[in-house]
């Protein structure tokens, strides 16, 4: 699996641009884990990801991590599905 992001990417933001998992070790909490460490690198900040409305996999695991919805974006992608962004507030080390 991989995982990229800017600190900045996102309305000056940390962002999370690309998430992937290769099909054979899905469900392995490769993305989990991947996730936990960017969250790791950005304590006592708002950290913003996006996903296709249609990718069922990844909203239903941004919804079990605890990712807020903050709004899609209709018809922005090449096949006119929304793009729809979540945050998450990562408390302090101290606060967690």
């Amino acid at each position: 699996g991989y995982l990229s992001y800017h600190p900045a990417g996102f309305i000056g933001r940390p962002f999370v641009h690309s998430l992937a998992v290769a099909p054979d070790h899905r469900r392995e909490g490769i993305a989990t884990q991947l996730l936990a460490a960017v969250e790791a690198e950005f304590t006592g900040s708002r950290l913003f990801i996006s996903t296709e409305d249609t990718n069922a996999s990844m909203l239903a695991l941004l919804h079990k991590l605890g990712w807020t919805a903050a709004g899609c974006v209709q018809s922005v992608n090449a096949d006119s599905s929304a793009e729809c962004f979540f945050f998450k507030d990562i408390a302090l080390a101290d606060q967690a």
